[in-house]
């Protein structure tokens, strides 16, 4: 296009010339004839022209578009792992707040993997010195027990497990129960009807059977039913602690060997 455009100027220059010597007003007419057809052929150039600024423009601000997305990336990643630590430190320091009975030796332990579903029903901790049975808690109540020890390793079932009952009370100790987990929620059995607690009432580790430590947030009551013809109430609980997003939990382990039942 470009070289089109250059030979027929140059064809209309040497018209122009050739005609101007001998009748210049012809010239004249011929030149201002062509004007409008010569600015039709540079027309595409010039827009070919705007055009790659035009590309050039949107490419110089797509590149600082990038490195600003880069830049804000880098921050947010930075932030969130601050955040993170933080959290995490907080974990650390409501671990160490909680009260050591002297019958026990604390342990903390990393969640190093988590069971599929929701609820968890099972964890791995990295954690030494532990024992089956030994309460794993989290700053704000009782998680689970370890139920397997493996080397450095130790499986754990949370109290959502229905295989394992935890032994609770109320704070007066007026009450005597049970605490199964039911999948996605927990069952409270061997309530006598006399002893029924309150909606929102906090059950507690009972200490019955010398496993776990006594006085440790398990619960709250959600729902108390009579049963027809029964002397107990159905009662439905949610779990204290909120364990699903903690990388540090606690274990007790117990120092000596609870005695064995006569």
């Amino acid at each position: 296009m470009h070289r089109i455009f250059m030979l027929l100027l140059i064809t209309v220059l040497a018209i122009t010339a050739l005609v101007g010597g001998r009748h210049a007003d012809v010239g004249q007419r011929l030149l201002l004839w062509s004007a409008p057809f010569i600015e039709q052929l540079r027309a595409p150039s010039r827009w070919v022209e705007h055009a790659s600024q035009w590309l050039q423009r949107q490419s110089m601000l797509q590149t600082k578009l990038s490195h600003a997305n880069a830049r804000l990336h880098r921050a947010s990643a930075q932030t969130g792992e601050l955040q993170y630590l933080r959290q995490e430190n907080a974990e650390l320091r409501r671990l160490l707040a909680i009260p050591i009975q002297s019958d026990y030796v604390w342990h903390v332990a990393e969640v190093v993997a988590r069971s599929l579903g929701v609820p968890e029903h099972g964890l791995l901790l990295a954690v030494t010195g532990v024992a089956v049975d030994d309460a794993v808690i989290a700053a704000s109540g009782l998680v689970g027990i370890v139920t397997a020890v493996h080397g450095d390793y130790a499986t754990v079932r949370t109290i959502f497990d229905g295989s394992i009952a935890i032994p609770v009370t109320n704070k007066l100790g007026r009450v005597a129960a049970l605490i199964r987990g039911d999948d996605t929620s927990l069952m409270v059995n061997m309530v006598a009807k006399r002893e029924r607690p309150t909606m929102g009432e906090l059950l507690i580790t009972s200490g019955a059977g010398g496993l776990l430590p006594l006085g440790i947030p398990v619960a709250t009551i959600q729902r108390v039913t009579p049963q027809a013809g029964s002397m107990f109430v159905a009662v439905d609980a949610s779990p204290v602690a909120q364990w699903q997003h903690m990388r540090w939990l606690a274990v007790a382990h117990r120092r000596h060997s609870p005695p064995l039942s006569p």
